[in-house]
C-alpha cells in the first residue's frame, strides 16, 4: 500500500489550510497518559518506525513510477471525497527522492515522565511543511502501542 495513505484521513486537505508563506512545521510527540496508571512511560521504537516506514515505505514510494503515484492518489481522493486535492506537493516528494524530515527524540529506552515531549520532527524542504503533520499520525499510531 502507498504510504501516502497511512494517516488520519482528514490531513489529506492540510496542506490547503497552512496560512500562505508557511515553510515550515515543528511538530512533537508527548505522552498525555499511561494505559498502566504510571506517572512515566518508557519510550521505544522510534528505530523500528524510521527504519521500517521512513526507510523501507518511502524507498518503495520513490521506487514506483510517479504517474502511477499520481494515478494512484489522485483516483483515491476522487473515489473517497469526489474532488482530486493538489497533486503538485505529492510530485514534489517524489522527485525529490528523499524525506525531508528532522527527528530529534530521547534516547530509547529513556524513562520519561507523562507530559513531556519525546520527539520532535520537522521538515528540512520549505516545500514539505505539510509533510510534518502528516507523518505525525503515524508516528502517533506506530509509537502509542510501544510506549
Amino acid at each position: 500500500m502507498n504510504i501516502l495513505f497511512y494517516k488520519d484521513f482528514y490531513k489529506t486537505d492540510h496542506i490547503r489550510q497552512y496560512p500562505e508563506g508557511t515553510n515550515m512545521v515543528f511538530s512533537n510527540w508527548t505522552p498525555r497518559s499511561s494505559r498502566t496508571g504510571n506517572d512515566y512511560v518508557i519510550f521505544f521504537g522510534l528505530q523500528y518506525f524510521i527504519k521500517k516506514y521512513l526507510i523501507e515505505e518511502f524507498r518503495a514510494f520513490f521506487k514506483t513510477d510517479k504517474a502511477i503515484i499520481l494515478k494512484e492518489y489522485k483516483d483515491f481522493m476522487e473515489s473517497t471525497l469526489g474532488a482530486c486535492f493538489p497533486l503538485d506537493h505529492i510530485e514534489y516528494l517524489h522527485d525529490l527522492q528523499y524525506v525531508p524530515l528532522e527527528i530529534r527524540a530521547v534516547p530509547e529506552g529513556a524513562k520519561s515522565k507523562i507530559g513531556v515531549p519525546l520527539l520532535t520532527i520537522h521538515n528540512t524542504d520549505p516545500k514539505c511543511y505539510w509533510l510534518v503533520n502528516f507523518i505525525e499520525t503515524l508516528i502517533s499510531c506506530v509509537l502509542w502501542k510501544l510506549t
